[in-house]
Formats: structure tokens, sequence, C-alpha cells
């Protein structure tokens, strides 16, 4: 009803809540300072239900922020969809040991 869209991380098992944001747009944003903050990133995966303008202007800051770098496209299954719901997206960090 508020519109209100939750930012969670996952990290070592354990959901964490991070921020709270009214538009996608924000969120998108918000994805994009989370990942900006780390300092050597392995490897990175965006995650969505059905691919979107919001996945491909993520694709395209990721870019900006880890040049040279892939970032598939993983998309998640229909039960997962009826948790999160079918719009739900997500970035998957793997921040290496160096």
């Amino acid at each position: 009803m508020l519109g209100i869209k939750p930012l969670l991380n996952i990290e070592d098992g354990e959901i964490i809540p991070l921020e709270k944001v009214h538009t996608r747009e924000r969120a998108v944003e918000k994805l994009i300072e989370f990942v900006g903050e780390f300092s050597t990133i392995e490897r990175m995966a965006i995650v969505q239900h059905n691919f979107d303008a919001e996945a491909a202007t993520l694709i395209k800051h990721m870019a900006d922020i880890v040049p040279g770098r892939q970032f598939p496209v993983y998309t998640y299954s229909p039960s997962l969809a009826a948790h999160l719901g079918p719009s739900a997206i997500g970035v998957m960090v793997y921040e290496g040991r160096y």
C-alpha cells in the first residue's frame, strides 16, 4: 500500500535490512551505491525474474564502477517470485580476499 521497497543484505546466511525506499529508481540507485562501496570485486551478477529497464540501467552503471567485467543476469524461479514478487531485483557480489 505504501509502495515501500526494502533493501536487504544477505551476508554469511544472515538477512540484514539496509534501507527502505519508495521508488524502484531509488532502489536501483541504492544498489549502485552499495556495489560502489566494495574495494575488490571478484564476481558479480544481477538477479531478476524478468529482465527489464531497471536491470539494463543497473548493468550500465555497474560497467562504470567495474569496467571490463561481464555481468550475467540470473533469473530466479517462479516459486521464489511468489515470495519476492515478480519484479524484485538484486545484485550478488563476491568480494575477493585480497
